[in-house]
């Protein structure tokens, strides 16, 4: 069915040591805080490019290829901890931004803008790149999950090794990954 207009995510995933101190920090702040919903059935970590609406997943795959082919690897540094306060609140990592980070921002955005619909809060001009550890709480739980994240955090450099490609309501199935060239 390849005119079924779907959600997709494009997104960087990581090497396995960052992989791991991200989902260790997850596995302890739901063990740890009360009313984290549990990360079970979740996506590992990854850092999100672009969010958009679309109904030609051939042609989605034509362009993730393009951009995949355009995006070389590199490494992040995840700095600090932050959140995105409100009803169903947001902790997360927060990275520095690089030239190879804003690179690869802008060719997604560059090889999907005439096909994607952003939702308004992943328009390139507001996005905060960012990897999500826990999210759906918001007000105590979400200081109490800020305050116990911050002290556990160590800076963490997250090396990227692919583009990956899913729609956003099935996020354990991805579409496409492909690693750099």
């Amino acid at each position: 069915a390849d005119t079924v207009m779907a959600r997709y995510g494009i997104y960087l995933p990581f090497d396995s040591p960052a992989l791991r101190t991200f989902q260790a920090l997850r596995e302890r702040l739901t063990a740890d805080i009360k009313g984290i919903p549990p990360v079970t059935g979740k996506m590992p970590p990854h850092l999100t490019l672009l969010i958009f609406d679309d109904d030609r997943l051939s042609s989605i795959l034509d362009k993730f290829q393009v951009a995949a082919e355009r995006i070389i690897p590199f490494t992040l540094l995840f700095t600090d901890i932050a959140t995105f306060p409100g009803r169903r609140g947001v902790l997360y990592a927060r990275p520095e931004m690089s030239p190879l980070l804003q690179n690869a921002f802008q060719q997604v955005f560059d090889i999907f803008s005439d096909t994607a619909i952003v939702p308004h809060y992943r328009a390139p001009v507001r996005c905060q790149p960012h990897v999500t550890l826990v999210k759906g709480i918001g007000g105590q739980g979400l200081k109490e999950a800020a305050a116990l994240a911050t002290r556990r955090w160590i800076p963490t450099a997250a090396r990227t090794h692919a583009l990956g490609l899913i729609d956003v309501y099935r996020p354990l199935d991805p579409l496409a990954e492909l690693k750099y060239r």
